[in-house]
């Protein structure tokens, strides 16, 4: 038997805040560099891939007008919110 699948709801919270050590792989890092993008203010991301797809996300995202910096493997991205 399969379990039903119910939606998953979540609900805006003011703030997000801290600091969060996760494995390092490709795609987490295109997934924080989106979710920077997305937030309100400076996200640091350290020990960032050095793959070429996630260089490409890096830059798609510098095209679409989101203001990042990149220092070795440290990446800082400036998101401007959800609105």
């Amino acid at each position: 038997m399969v379990p039903s699948r119910r939606p998953l709801r979540l609900q805006r919270v003011p703030r997000f805040r801290g600091r969060f050590t996760l494995a390092g792989d490709k795609s987490v890092c295109h997934r924080l560099a989106l979710l920077g993008a997305l937030a309100d203010g400076e996200t640091r991301i350290g020990n960032f891939s050095s793959a070429a797809d996630c260089a490409s996300t890096l830059r798609c995202l510098s095209l679409l007008g989101v203001d990042l910096s990149r220092d070795g493997s440290e990446v800082r991205v400036w998101g401007e919110g959800p609105d």
